[in-house]
């Protein structure tokens, strides 16, 4: 975004892989004309162990000190987005400093969705840690954004003002979705998952219905995996130890074709204990 012909907003972007050609802490880079400024942090895999718990903290130090942000123009606005809640925290420091309106925007229901998809207990020191900051966040915000309206009520319990709450949900490109069409009829009943591989998408049911349809003598329907993530490794070697063949794991694939699979095959949604 500009004001004029000079940048009014950098865009922090957290940079998960170190790249070890060459070290850097931080850097700004320009991506069609919209200034971001990368960040470097250590990077994990999966999004429950202490690497990515210092993942968190490590990128809101980085960007709350603000080394990164001498030369650009002071700000009109700061909005804090919260894949987790330490990076909006150093937003809101932020704004703080530069004494300008700090807006949230909530991506996860912290401290709730760790807790139900780790089973930790809500006393729990890292849980409190974050219960404290998501209350603190929307006690400080001007305005809070919502991606998803059903999540408010959760948000009023943690003490969020619901004169504050703004629902804007994700936009939809149309024209990446051509006219739905009937399936094609060539004898093969295709069920496609697309996305990515963790454990709170169920993707244990889709191998548990291929294991079933495979036994019951089904020969006419495939299960494709199509995506990357944690899980992934440990679903391929289910399949393979548990000689499920009616499966299949493919590589992740551009948006522009995912509309197209859809519309050639029966998608999956699934969470965690409710395929």
């Amino acid at each position: 975004m500009k004001c004029g012909s000079l940048p009014a907003l950098s865009t922090i972007f957290r940079m998960r892989i170190i790249h070890r050609r060459r070290a850097f802490i931080w850097r700004n880079d320009l991506y069609d004309g919209v200034p971001f400024t990368l960040i470097r942090a250590s990077s994990y895999r999966t999004n429950y162990e202490m690497a990515r718990m210092w993942n968190m903290l490590q990128f809101a130090v980085r960007a709350w000190k603000g080394e990164w942000a001498k030369g650009l123009n002071a700000p009109n606005l700061i909005l804090g987005s919260s894949p987790d809640p330490f990076v909006a925290l150093a937003a809101e420091r932020l704004a703080s400093r530069y004494r300008v309106p700090f807006v949230l925007e909530i991506r996860d229901l912290w401290p709730y969705s760790i807790i139900e998809v780790t089973g930790r207990s809500k006393f729990h020191p890292f849980i409190q840690a974050v219960d404290w900051t998501q209350r603190y966040l929307y006690a400080k915000a001007e305005r809070i954004l919502v991606l998803s309206k059903n999540s408010t009520e959760l948000m009023e319990k943690s003490g969020a003002d619901p004169d504050k709450i703004v629902w804007i949900p994700h936009g939809v490109d149309l024209s990446m979705n051509p006219e739905p069409r009937l399936m094609p009829d060539d004898g093969l009943f295709t069920v496609t998952y697309l996305g990515a591989h963790n454990e709170w998408n169920s993707l244990d049911s889709i191998l548990d219905a291929a294991k079933l349809l495979q036994e019951s003598g089904s020969i006419n329907i495939l299960f494709r995996f199509v995506g990357a993530g944690e899980s992934k490794p440990a679903l391929k070697e289910r399949a393979r130890a548990e000689n499920i063949r009616n499966v299949r794991f493919e590589d992740p694939i551009p948006k522009k074709l995912v509309s197209v699979i859809q519309q050639r095959e029966c998608p999956f949604f699934g969470h965690d204990g409710q395929p």
